[in-house]
């Protein structure tokens, strides 16, 4: 009787196994996939919306870009030269933990900025 029990288990978890790698190899096959970081769920992408949507760091930056470091998010910030999105995150979290930038000098403040990607954002940044 027990061994009969403990071959049903074995043969329960090898169908559980087979369900999840089977499960899991038919999404490896499928083509480009993004896993969500707080869920299980499993988005399908086209090939070109990964090029079309990612933010990349810009070094050939417009005369005329003003971006307003109180109210731009991510993907306006890096549009400043220098300014990818590791640092257009320290700018939205050290805005969310202190407040708005009273001047555009404040932005040395942040994490990853200092006086040299400072100078090249200069003229590209507002406070108001």
């Amino acid at each position: 009787m027990k061994k009969r029990a403990l071959d049903l288990l074995m043969a329960a978890c090898l169908l559980v196994c087979l369900g999840f790698l089977g499960g899991r190899m038919s999404v490896m096959l499928e083509g480009t996939t993004l896993s969500l970081s707080q869920g299980a769920q499993l988005v399908r992408l086209p090939e070109l919306a990964l090029e079309t949507y990612q933010v990349e760091e810009n070094d050939e930056t417009p005369g005329e870009l003003r971006v307003n470091i109180n109210e731009a998010g991510e993907e306006e910030l890096c549009q400043l030269p220098q300014i990818g999105p590791a640092r257009a995150k320290n700018i939205l979290e050290y805005r969310e933990k202190y407040g708005p930038f009273a001047s555009i000098e404040e932005i040395r403040a942040v994490s990853g900025i200092g006086d040299g990607i400072f100078q090249q954002i200069r003229e590209h940044i507002t406070v108001d």
